[in-house]
Formats: structure tokens, C-alpha cells, sequence
């Protein structure tokens, strides 16, 4: 299998059908309810992926291989999950919505990538930089 094509086909496929079901879960479902049972099904899905494909270096050792990051990531899922889920019960549009945040995360993404990671900056990035708040203002007017 070609993990290239393959990664990025998920990494399309996967947003598009968050937004849509975070769109069309009943706004009388408590969040954390709804959130409950979405991570009971992920962790089941991960426990499954972990039997049929375990760790190279073992279970124990990837675990001892943990740090910070782990938990934080769990802490901005949940920060995103509920965002979203907000998002649209407080009136965005899937249209507007997603695309406003995705458009100011893609900026701050690029500032972060340059100021934190040294990424060069190129005319394409702040050409995309630029075409992304310029969609920002024409989703808002």
C-alpha cells in the first residue's frame, strides 16, 4: 500500500466527515455525552488496531516512550471536538464555519512553523498566508 496517497487520503476523507456529523448531531445531546461515547468507540478501534498490529518495540516500551506531548494532545482534541461542536449549535454554517477556522489556524500554523520549527518562509506561504485572510474577510462580509 502507497502510505503517501493513502495518509493523505484520510487526512481529507476524515475531516470532511467529522464536520458533517459534528453538523448533524442533535444539538439536544449533551456534548460530553455525545464526545463519551464517540471516544469509547475510538479507543475500542484503537485497542483492535493495537492486537492486530502491536508496537515494534512492545506495548510497555512505547508506553515508557510517552511523554507531555500525549496528554496535551488529548487536551486540544477535546478543545476541538467541543469547538466544533459549539461552532455549529451556535449558528455557523459548515461552510463558514470550518473554513473561518481553518483559514486562521492555517495562519497561525505558518507563523508558528516559521517562528518555532525555523521553516523558511517562501512567497508561496505568504502568498497562501495572504489568499487565506483574504477568504477569511469574504466568509465574513
Amino acid at each position: 500500500m502507497n502510505w503517501f496517497y493513502f495518509s493523505f487520503i484520510l487526512a481529507v476523507i476524515g475531516p470532511v466527515l467529522y464536520h458533517v456529523i459534528q453538523k448533524v448531531t442533535p444539538a439536544t445531546v449533551d456534548p460530553f455525552v455525545s464526545l463519551s461515547i464517540s471516544y469509547i468507540t475510538a479507543l475500542s478501534i484503537c485497542i483492535v488496531g493495537l492486537i492486530a498490529r502491536p508496537p515494534a518495540t512492545g506495548l510497555r516500551e512505547s508506553i515508557r516512550q510517552l511523554n507531555w506531548t500525549s496528554l496535551l494532545l488529548g487536551v486540544s482534541i477535546i478543545m476541538v471536538e467541543i469547538g466544533y461542536m459549539m461552532l455549529y449549535r451556535s449558528g455557523w454554517s459548515l461552510t463558514s464555519g470550518s473554513l473561518a477556522c481553518t483559514a486562521v489556524g492555517t495562519v497561525l500554523l505558518v507563523t508558528l512553523g516559521v517562528t518555532l520549527f525555523h521553516e523558511p518562509v517562501t512567497f508561496q506561504k505568504i502568498a497562501g498566508v495572504v489568499l487565506c485572510l483574504c477568504g477569511l474577510a469574504l466568509i465574513n462580509r
